[in-house]
């Protein structure tokens, strides 16, 4: 447990490191701290840990993809991907906590297409909109880690 506490860290920082702009939709809290039932660790334990790894891995790279074209191309598209494959999971067995973690992809899934768009334009406001929409998922990560990994 003590990786998915350094992963709860990382995606912090990512979240007060990198929004230079606000996304244009805001991610919906999650829930506050409860219990979490059986299902939603047996969710968490089945794909929602390994979920949250790639996905932080993702804000990661697009992170340290800095201004290099070729770099931020790659992350972008690989957000994509990993969004799409993870919204093919099983959702999270409770209501709340589902449309935070969905609130979550969909800022994602967002700022993929617009960074993309961007990248393809040549429109640098465009990719930073982008960059900020995938980093607003961070928190949610975070809390999803803090909420089923312990």
């Amino acid at each position: 447990m003590k990786c998915l506490s350094a992963i709860s860290a990382l995606a912090c920082v990512f979240l007060l490191a990198g929004c230079s702009s606000s996304p244009t939709a805001s991610v919906v809290a999650p829930p506050s701290a409860s219990v979490p039932s059986a299902a939603m660790r047996a969710w968490y334990q089945k794909s929602g840990e390994m979920d949250v790894n790639v996905l932080t891995m993702d804000i990661t790279g697009l992170k340290s993809a800095g201004s290099s074209g070729g770099s931020v191309t790659s992350a972008c598209f690989g957000i994509g991907d990993d969004v799409k494959a993870v919204q093919s999971h099983a959702p999270i067995p409770d209501a709340d906590w589902e449309t935070a973690w969905e609130s979550a992809l969909t800022a994602m899934h967002n700022g993929y297409q617009d960074c993309t768009g961007g990248l393809r334009g040549n429109n640098t406001s465009e990719i930073t909109k982008g960059e900020a929409e995938i980093k607003s998922a961070a928190a949610a990560l975070t809390a999803v880690t803090k909420e089923f990994g312990s």
